[in-house]
């Protein structure tokens, strides 16, 4: 693997990759985790090592890995690649080699359902990121929703989150069912009343049963809509 490996259009998709940009991993078993870039060069690329709580998880060199390198500016850039090294100089780092190709992938538009829903959050520590656990805990923030899909959310609440933060939510759609997931912050907007703000979500984690539940949340709602407009 190396550069020589990537065409000129490819090249450039790589040279797009920054350190701090959030990194999606999955291992050949499928488990995923999360992570950060810290370096990047010509021939490989470190991330932090893969923490499971407060313990590390271990790979072996030559692994195949799926990465996705997920950012607020730049969309998604995917690519599969080997581990070189799985605690590079023992540094906890993981250095992984340059795939042999790349690419930037734009974000799936889905339908977005204009509506109001309460959302309970809680940002995510660099040791809670990879837990399996949809839950929440303290402290506990609370805003509402503008716009649903099945992608993410719209939400205003009175914290100010940076972009690429993980947290993670619960969010009520109606008096039977409360959907949990953890999401990505791609957006933050000023909103119209002081001291809040527009939270763009993309959800990163969430079950089939609750991806399931939204999915014909928002056909039901949308029909229920279309109708309404038609009287």
């Amino acid at each position: 693997m190396g550069i020589f490996g990537l065409n000129r259009q490819e090249r450039l998709i790589w040279e797009k990759i920054e350190p701090n940009d959030r990194v999606r991993i999955r291992l050949e078993d499928g488990r995923v985790y999360f992570s950060k870039v810290r370096r990047i060069d010509s021939n490989s690329i470190d991330i932090e090592s893969l923490l499971e709580g407060l313990t590390f998880i271990e790979l072996l060199p030559k692994s195949l890995v799926y990465v996705e390198i997920i950012s607020s500016q730049k969309g998604k850039i995917v690519f599969t690649t080997r581990v070189i090294s799985p605690n590079w100089e023992g540094s906890n780092i993981i250095k992984l080699a340059c795939p042999r190709t790349i690419e930037n992938v734009q974000r799936r538009r889905f339908y977005r359902l204009e509506a109001i829903l309460e959302v309970e959050y809680c940002l995510l520590s660099q040791e809670d990121i990879n837990l399996d656990s949809l839950g929440l805990r303290p402290p506990i923030f609370n805003g509402f929703t503008k716009d649903i899909s099945e992608g993410g959310i719209f939400f205003i609440t009175t914290k100010l989150l940076d972009k690429e933060t993980l947290i993670n939510m619960r969010i009520k759609l109606d008096e039977r069912y409360i959907i949990r997931a953890r999401g990505l912050v791609l957006r933050v907007d000023e909103a119209s009343t002081k001291g809040k703000y527009g939270i763009g979500i993309e959800f990163v984690k969430i079950s089939e049963e609750d991806k399931d539940f939204l999915r014909r949340f928002i056909f039901e709602k949308s029909k229920m809509l279309a109708r309404l407009k038609e009287t």
